[in-house]
């Protein structure tokens, strides 16, 4: 959903639209990457108004989010200046878009 002219909607009944020209569709007609995606900026724009931090937690996303929402960060972090966003993950497909790495091992 990194496209020109697309906008996010968040109704009164807390129902995502996605917004692209003259058409509107609603969350439940998105493919499962735009779900993921358009959850993700209602959350972290939550967090942003209500929290007024510029730190991101995202407990265990799916690697495939990896593409979009990599891609969804970095123009998000371009345009508002979010500082951080900490990935905690089992899975290490992560690795390859983080700065840094932190593991945490059980003795």
């Amino acid at each position: 959903m990194n496209r020109q002219n697309v906008a996010l909607e968040w109704t009164r009944d807390y129902e995502i639209l996605v917004q692209e020209g003259a058409f509107s569709r609603r969350f439940i007609n998105l493919s499962g990457g735009e779900q993921m995606c358009a959850a993700l900026a209602v959350r972290l724009a939550l967090l942003r108004v209500l929290a007024d931090i510029d730190i991101a937690f995202l407990t265990n996303p799916r690697p495939t989010w990896i593409a979009p929402v990599g891609q969804a960060w970095q123009s998000d972090r371009q345009h508002q200046n979010v500082s951080s966003a900490f990935v905690i993950s089992h899975d290490d497909t992560f690795e390859q878009v983080t700065e840094n790495v932190i593991l945490v091992e059980r003795e």
